[in-house]
């Protein structure tokens, strides 16, 4: 709900775009965590470390979700590429790109044609709003691996280690 109430409004700020996320994405992955840990009767420090762990991944995934809609194909991903702009959600790229590029705002703000949007994607992916995206979700990543250390070590921990920074690690560049 708190993403709709922003659509296509270019002053969006990073604050709302983060809990807007940790609203869907990030609460759906930690409670997902959360309820497998519960389920499985893990001690309650290891319930604890895998909800924190889900929600990191969450903001991570979302992050990289956000990333890919701007810098893949429509074949990259499976389905229309650049549809947030075109939906008026921005989204992390987009809010750190127009702090960079004041000329993306005035592209934004109502909907786009396919000339458009793709001028946009191309303003996003060319000023460092990419990367710098991708650091924030580099950050959950470290986050979620750290929530982890909690855990008794072995395969199943050693395998959730590694899935934050293999998401952000598997953007194509941009």
């Amino acid at each position: 709900m708190r993403e709709l109430t922003k659509v296509f409004d270019v002053a969006r700020t990073e604050e709302a775009y983060l809990q807007a996320i940790e609203g869907k994405t990030a609460a759906l992955m930690s409670a997902s965590c959360r309820i497998g840990a519960l389920t499985a009767q893990l001690p309650r420090t290891s319930v604890e470390a895998l909800t924190v762990y889900g929600h990191r991944l969450g903001m991570v995934f979302q992050i990289v979700d956000d990333v890919l809609d701007v810098v893949c194909t429509d074949e990259q991903l499976g389905k229309p590429s650049g549809n947030d702009l075109v939906q008026g959600v921005y989204t992390l790229p987009v809010i750190r790109a127009m702090v960079g590029a004041p000329e993306l705002s005035s592209l934004l703000g109502a909907p786009l044609d396919s000339a458009t949007m793709n001028k946009a994607r191309d303003v996003v992916r060319s000023n460092g709003a990419i990367s710098s995206a991708l650091g924030v979700a580099t950050g959950y990543a470290v986050e979620a691996e750290r929530a982890l250390d909690a855990m008794d070590p072995g395969p199943g921990v050693d395998a959730l280690r590694t899935l934050p920074r293999a998401l952000v690690d598997g953007v194509p560049a941009a």
